[in-house]
């Protein structure tokens, strides 16, 4: 555990993972002189194998490094910008920010979202039709006396 402005630790995980469903983990990072943080957020949210929407998200942790020269303005508008791209009035958001020598000229958002939406996810947005894959399905019963698989055709010499 290193020292931050804004400290996280395990409560804060646990009370993020409990508001349910599915969630994503992203990493983002940008040493970009003008828009860093909103370069970070959307490196952060961009995940090219899945096609995630993080609108109608129950929960996001969120922690933001930089160096000195990250102001507390910065890190404040990265939580800002994530909970409106949620846009849920009675979503969770909790935030840290961390400055550190090595992160000099660049800012890293990482982000832990909960009750996510992607077509590709299953999870508690989304319900399979049950009567497909109902166990009730009826099938007739098979007897010994069945030729199922045509052995009256084979001759025996």
């Amino acid at each position: 555990s290193l020292p931050s402005l804004i400290n996280l630790d395990f409560a804060d995980v646990r009370t993020i993972l409990s508001t349910g469903g599915v969630a994503i983990v992203g990493v983002g990072e940008s040493n970009k002189k003008d828009n860093r943080v909103d370069d970070a957020i959307n490196d952060a949210l961009n995940t090219p194998l899945l096609d995630v929407s993080i609108d109608g998200a129950k929960g996001a942790l969120i922690h933001i490094c930089g160096g000195n020269d990250m102001t507390l303005s910065e890190a404040n508008s990265v939580a800002k910008k994530i909970s409106e791209k949620m846009d849920v009035t009675d979503s969770m958001v909790i935030w840290g920010a961390r400055v550190s020598d090595e992160f000099d000229g660049f800012i890293r958002v990482m982000l832990l979202i909960t009750g996510i939406k992607s077509p590709q996810i299953f999870g508690s947005g989304y319900s399979i039709n049950k009567s497909v894959y109902s166990s009730q399905t009826k099938h007739s019963k098979l007897s010994l006396s069945d030729d199922i698989f045509n052995i009256g055709e084979i001759a025996f010499d």
